[in-house]
């Protein structure tokens, strides 16, 4: 078991997210979704990976005229909604999942992630460096069930992909 929990971990370390590729090679519009404290977040983490963000839209609740997120002026999903395609990437954590799906399912949508932007980094030095204490708590969980998820876990920070965790 412990070699395949060391070679598990490394595997998770060496994982790549294809969607920032994508996105950097997409000559659609992007579509940041929400301009609180968790899409400052993603900004950061888009900026580092070389992608600019077109549009930031909030949903009609938070919408001011005349505001701005860094220096994009923030809209309301109806004035974006006019580009023909687009890619979106959801900076928000409630009810996130839903408005992914709703968001998937429409035409003009090419492109859809929700990310995690928090600063964990689940890369091979870091695997180097806490192996120990990782596989000690792995084997701390009772149940394989609690195992998967751990893992599940490490690759969603690893991938800056919040959907990791969707499965569980």
């Amino acid at each position: 078991m412990k070699k395949d929990l060391r070679r598990e971990l490394e595997t998770i370390a060496m994982l790549q997210n294809p969607a920032w590729e994508y996105l950097k090679s997409s000559s659609l519009p992007l579509v940041l979704w929400g301009a609180g404290g968790g899409a400052r977040s993603v900004k950061l983490l888009l900026d580092m990976q070389g992608i600019t963000i077109d549009f930031v839209v909030v949903d009609a609740p938070f919408y001011r005229p005349g505001e701005f997120f860094f220096d994009i002026p923030i809209s309301r999903w109806e004035d974006v909604q006019k580009c023909r395609q687009m890619n979106v990437v959801i900076a928000f954590i409630t009810q996130a999942a839903e408005k992914m799906t709703e968001l998937r399912a429409l035409p003009e949508v090419g492109y859809c992630l929700m990310t995690d932007a928090s600063s964990f980094k689940f890369d091979p030095d870091f695997m180097a460096q806490n192996h120990a204490a990782l596989e000690t708590l792995f084997h701390a969980l009772s149940d394989d069930l609690s195992r998967q998820v751990f893992l599940a876990f490490l690759r969603a920070k690893n991938l800056h992909s919040a959907e990791e965790l969707l499965r569980w």
